[in-house]
């Protein structure tokens, strides 16, 4: 059996076409060998995810049928452009917040933490918050990235 690293792009493809993709997920904030990673499949990694793409207004007023668009879209059109030239305009209308997920599941960080304090892996954690290891892995490294932060002052 060869095993060679690929990129993401490559393991989606893979995975598109039904091929087995292997992952090694970290275990540990700093992982530095291989028994310091965990053996899945994308398969398994990316069971139960929903994906969601976001579609800018910009990107969706180009999309729409050109047929459905009035003809004097090309007139205001210039307009637009003269307005951002000038910079004045732009200043004065604010840029709209993004939306956010409303189905973001809410994570009990201090629970991660004092799980994780008492010896916990980050695998047992992930099964306790019904959460994926990576997510574990990701709030740690967070949560020591702010410990350093602190430190440091």
């Amino acid at each position: 059996m060869i095993i060679k690293q690929i990129a993401i792009d490559e393991a989606l493809e893979l995975h598109k076409r039904g091929l087995m993709v292997g992952v090694l997920q970290p275990v540990v904030p700093e992982p530095k060998n291989l028994d310091d990673y965990e053996f899945l499949t994308l398969k398994k990694i990316l069971d139960g995810c929903e994906f969601f793409r976001i579609v800018l207004e910009e990107e969706k007023r180009e999309t729409e049928p050109a047929e459905k668009k009035p003809a004097e879209v090309t007139e205001p059109k210039a307009t637009e452009e003269k307005l951002s030239e000038t910079g004045a305009e732009t200043k004065e209308k604010p840029e709209q917040p993004k939306p956010e997920a409303t189905n973001k599941k809410q994570i009990d960080v201090g629970k991660v933490k004092a799980l994780r304090n008492a010896g916990w892996s980050m695998k047992q954690i992930a099964e306790e918050m019904q959460l994926a290891p990576s997510t574990v892995c990701g709030y740690l490294n967070k949560m020591e990235e702010g410990n350093e932060k602190t430190n440091r002052r």
